[in-house]
């Protein structure tokens, strides 16, 4: 049988293909990573989506694993879905599986959520338009290793905090278990059409949940953190600015819902049974010391992320505001006098404060290019004093040999930021 899968190098989409390939299928891996999903899947045909969707004639089955969670995901959730379910009809596949969210529905209080539904109702109407089958899967939390929010409980968890959030009703589902019911129903001849929805075989709180990452990771059980709804933009916030997990202000609106099955089930439909969360993490992705280690980063992160932008913001504030004296007689001892030294003094202070903001204003490899630059002025002004005003490195609060933490601290934060 010949099965597509696009975003076929996601959390999900991988463990999709594996599935796929081990129940003997041909697979075409599509995604915007072409060498990543080559070298991950030899045995597959790859096709790479950066130039937009395929004609997908010839496919006995299109998979859609596409989808970010979050604000301003409108490409992936909507426009994407749609062109997609679009092609697949036009192709004739015979099967479409569009992987979705639970929850989706057109009052969601997430946009992600409101945009999923709407591209989930127009692949079922193209769908009876076209005589296709199509199913939606709509799964509950799906963690495993490498999964962003398996990051956040599990560094929550590494830290010793259970946050109980409140009102939180989860059915957290392993993506060994979702991937292989995917597969199950996507290579099922009578395959059934419609919402499925997906979650584990127990509902449970965020506590309990963060609980069973500790067992994963061989920590001791973590204290219970009561976490009322009022701090829910406020924990948004700080996940939309320092990132590395999946969390905005939307999403933290989202945790006090229930996000429990009372629907059609996957398992149901494939007669397959999920394996309680806690038995599954064990079972399926073993925490090794790498995942130990990794989880014990993202607090410290964050930390070192917050002082970085608070020393850039600081410095360049100061530097215009109430340390000119002291910024002039530096430049004085450069031989730096005039309007040349006030335009050096205002210009490089505003370039420290627009460095400091743009760290929290953007992620990714546009912050990584942020720090880079960071680490490219630090090592100007460093070779600059030293060439000029070597003895401050003698300062006895020692100025300019703080910058030997400042740099190894930028150097940690690029390590560590995700693409």
């Amino acid at each position: 049988m010949r099965v597509i899968v696009a975003g076929a190098s996601g959390f999900i989409g991988r463990r999709i293909v594996a599935a796929l390939l081990d129940r003997g299928h041909a697979v075409t891996v599509a995604g915007r990573a072409p060498c990543r999903l080559a070298a991950a899947f030899p045995e597959a045909e790859v096709i790479d989506l950066v130039a937009g969707v395929p004609s997908l004639r010839g496919y006995d089955v299109a998979i859609n694993a596409v989808g970010v969670a979050g604000a301003n995901a409108a490409e992936a959730n909507r426009d994407f879905a749609l062109t997609f379910a679009r092609q697949a009809v036009a192709g004739g596949v015979t099967r479409l599986v569009v992987l979705s969210a639970l929850g989706a529905s057109s009052d969601a209080p997430a946009d992600f959520l409101r945009q999923r539904a709407a591209s989930d109702e127009a692949a079922l109407r193209l769908g009876k338009e076209h005589r296709t089958a199509v199913a939606i899967v709509r799964p509950s939390v799906v963690v495993g290793r490498e999964g962003a929010s398996s990051r956040m409980f599990a560094s929550l968890a590494a830290v010793g905090m259970a946050l109980d959030v409140a009102g939180a009703e989860l059915q957290p589902v392993h993506v060994h278990d979702l991937a292989h019911g995917i597969a199950a129903l996507a290579t099922n001849p009578d395959m059934p059409v419609g919402v499925l929805e997906a979650g584990g075989p127990d509902v449970m709180g965020t506590v309990a949940l963060i609980h069973a990452f500790a067992v994963w990771l061989g920590r001791n059980p973590p204290v219970r953190l009561p976490v009322p709804k009022a701090a829910f933009p406020v924990a948004g916030l700080v996940g939309e600015l320092f990132g590395g997990v999946p969390l905005s202000r939307e999403l933290a609106a989202c945790l006090a819902l229930p996000n429990r099955v009372t629907g059609r089930s996957l398992w149901e439909a494939v007669r397959l049974s999920p394996t309680p969360i806690a038995t599954a993490l064990v079972r399926h992705s073993p925490a090794g010391p790498s995942d130990r280690t990794a989880a014990r980063l993202l607090v410290p992160r964050w930390a070192l992320l917050a002082a970085m932008a608070a020393l850039w913001i600081g410095t360049g504030l100061i530097s215009a505001m109430v340390s000119t004296a002291l910024g002039y007689e530096l430049l004085a001892e450069m031989g730096l006098h005039g309007p040349f030294a006030t335009l050096l003094l205002y210009g490089g202070a505003a370039a420290d404060l627009v460095l400091g903001i743009a760290l929290l204003a953007v992620h990714g490899r546009r912050r990584r290019t942020v720090l880079w630059t960071q680490l490219a002025v630090v090592v100007g002004y460093t070779a600059l004093v030293t060439l000029f005003a070597p003895a401050h490195w003698l300062h006895p609060f020692g100025p300019i040999l703080k910058n030997l933490p400042v740099l190894a601290g930028t150097a940690a934060l690029i390590a560590l930021e995700d693409d």
